[in-house]
């Protein structure tokens, strides 16, 4: 009876991890996920996301051990740069360069990846034990000096040796776009997309003054989302407001098979920081009128949708300075004014992060000579002092 339970036991914990592991499945270099998994910097490393029908990815998030992995790996592993909702089983590749400049060093990391199945927003997690082979004197070094660095510092780090490729949006429609958006109402499938079987012509564009959120403000957008980012909400004070602008492209598609068309808005917002922001958050509330729920809009960077009334949320943890993050969302929808309404908030640079940048930068030429000086001339100063005073102490 006992050699029976377990069995079942096991048939059903079986069971259930086939069920959980059909949404959603991940490897690397075309392995499953193991527990140990060692890096070489300067190679790639090969990421698959397996996802099953009707399946949308929407973000993957890193925690480690040491910050400068993290921010390392952890902008170039949004893969989800579409949200599309695919009919049969799907999977993206991405290939992730290692740089030589890796920390070297053992790390635990942990991988959680959310995503939404007809409608209810599930998490994959996966703890992994990293080691970070050491290739050359500078590796290891950075891997210490890594370890005791602030997230600010280590930032400031990256951008100096591996300056994060922010990529901008293209404010046009491209056939990516079009897949995500539903164009049955005309006729048009995905093959018709793939074999261009269709007419596109720009029909409008709109752009808003650059702003930044005021308080009173982030108090209006607080009361409107309800309570839904209560971290933000209660920290507000702390973060600092980086500058958005807003902009907007009207397309008529046709099928030039039945001449049915349909409008589509494609709405770009952009966050630029002019002394770079690090833990960047930035909430869109889409008005009723744009969209009714979430699944009525595409978006070209895969949001947290926060609520599907729409309210979503997109994070980033790096922004260098003077770069430009672009979020974009296409609508099946004849717009005339910029009637959504966003906020983002991030941290700024500390005075000690912008002086090690400084150093960074070529700064050190000027600080260390300074320094020298200080460290040399202040004994030296001090002994002439007391020798000075020792004599006139003696003619008094």
């Amino acid at each position: 009876m006992k050699k029976r339970l377990v069995c079942l036991v096991l048939m059903l914990l079986v069971l259930v991890s086939a069920v959980y592991a059909a949404d959603f499945d991940m490897t690397i270099d075309d392995k499953p996920l193991g527990k140990y998994l060692d890096i070489y910097p300067g190679k790639n490393i090969k990421i698959t996301y397996i996802v099953e029908a009707g399946v949308r990815l929407i973000d993957v998030d890193l925690e480690c051990t040491n910050e400068a992995i993290c921010a390392f790996m952890k902008d170039q592993l949004h893969l989800f740069d579409s949200t599309t909702v695919y009919e049969s089983s799907h999977s993206d590749d991405r290939y992730v360069y290692i740089h030589d400049t890796m920390p070297a060093g053992d790390y635990d990391i942990m991988i959680t990846v959310t995503y939404d199945n007809d409608g209810e927003q599930k998490e994959f997690t996966h703890d992994l034990a990293v080691e970070v082979k050491s290739n050359s004197l500078s590796s290891s070094l950075f891997g210490i000096a890594t370890s005791w660095l602030s997230e600010g510092l280590t930032y400031e780090l990256i951008n100096k040796f591996q300056t994060p490729k922010i990529k901008r949006l293209n404010k046009e429609i491209i056939p990516r776009d079009l897949k995500g958006i539903d164009l049955a109402s005309i006729g048009l499938t995905d093959d018709d997309i793939d074999n261009e079987n269709y007419v596109l012509e720009e029909i409008g564009v709109k752009e808003s003054e650059e702003f930044e959120i005021s308080t009173s403000q982030a108090a209006d957008i607080f009361n409107m989302v309800g309570g839904l980012i209560p971290e933000l909400e209660k920290n507000y004070a702390k973060f600092d407001k980086p500058i958005v602008k807003k902009s907007y492209k009207k397309f008529r598609i046709t099928n030039p098979d039945n001449n049915k068309e349909m409008i589509l808005t494609k709405v770009m917002v952009s966050v630029f920081s002019r002394g770079g922001m690090n833990n960047l958050n930035v909430v869109e509330v889409i008005p009723k009128t744009w969209a009714e729920d979430s699944s009525d809009v595409y978006f070209v960077m895969g949001p947290k949708i926060l609520e599907a009334d729409p309210v979503v949320m997109w994070d980033f943890s790096n922004l260098p300075s003077g770069k430009t993050k672009d979020y974009a969302y296409v609508l099946s929808k004849d717009i005339n004014s910029i009637e959504s309404t966003s906020m983002a908030l991030g941290h700024n640079a500390s005075w000690f992060a912008k002086f090690f940048r400084f150093c960074l930068y070529g700064g050190w030429m000027i600080v260390i000579p300074i320094v020298l000086v200080l460290v040399v001339g202040t004994p030296i100063f001090v002994k002439a002092r007391k020798h000075r005073n020792k004599k006139v102490g003696k003619f008094a």
